[in-house]
């Protein structure tokens, strides 16, 4: 009976060593097929390199993403300066510099008052009329000054002259942000023994390494001159 057992496994396992060699000597039909070949969406993001979780814009600046996904751009507001500022020659009369005063309200006497205390106008000076014209450059400031003014003009050199002129014309541009002004006194133009101040003056951008004749040229070319 052992013997007999013995002979059947192996019959068995003789016919499925040929039915397994008969299998991988056959190649299994396969169906062509004209559809594309699909990627899976999923793997392919899977694949694609991750972020470091802060976007930059083309300056460097960080991008935050709001609610909706948009993102913007963050945007650092620089403090407004409170207060007005008052434009002077500095002790050497080289340069000009500037002195930011507090009030409660811009007014022309108090910008004059100001003037006044630091060494630009003499005493006594007034303001008889302010007048804004809208012109195509803009707002146009005319200030007529009292006889006082144009008496300071004819006591200083050509350069404190000059920083007398600018250092008003700035003064009063930025306080009521103005393009430009006129200068009269008494309704007529303004004379010195240096120049006339006919036209229209402009502010003057200061530039606190500029040397004295550096600076006599860039007043000169904002007033008009």
């Amino acid at each position: 009976m052992k013997k007999k057992y013995i002979s059947i496994m192996a019959v068995t396992m003789s016919m499925a060593v040929l039915v397994s060699g008969c299998g991988c000597g056959r190649k299994k039909a396969v169906t062509p097929t004209n559809e594309p070949e699909t990627t899976n969406y999923t793997d392919f993001v899977s694949d694609m390199p991750q972020g470091t979780g802060e976007d930059l814009d083309a300056s460097g600046n960080p991008i935050s993403t709001d609610d909706a996904g948009s993102q913007t751009p963050e945007v650092t507001v620089e403090p407004k300066v409170e207060g007005t500022s008052i434009y002077y020659g500095n002790d050497n009369d080289d340069n000009m510099q500037c002195d930011v005063v507090s009030g409660d309200e811009v007014t022309p006497e108090f910008l004059v008052n100001q003037l006044i205390k630091h060494g630009v106008l003499a005493k006594n000076t007034k303001v008889n009329s302010i007048k804004e014209n809208t012109t195509k450059s803009g707002k146009e400031l005319v200030v007529d000054f009292s006889d006082k003014f144009q008496e300071k003009l004819f006591t200083l050199g050509n350069t404190e002259e000059l920083l007398m002129m600018s250092s008003v014309v700035n003064t009063f541009i930025q306080a009521y942000q103005a393009n430009s002004m006129k200068i009269t006194v008494n309704g007529n133009t303004v004379e010195s023994g240096h120049c006339i101040y006919d036209g229209k003056m402009q502010f003057y951008q200061m530039d606190e390494n500029a040397n004295e004749e550096q600076m006599v040229e860039g007043i000169s070319e904002a007033l008009g001159l």
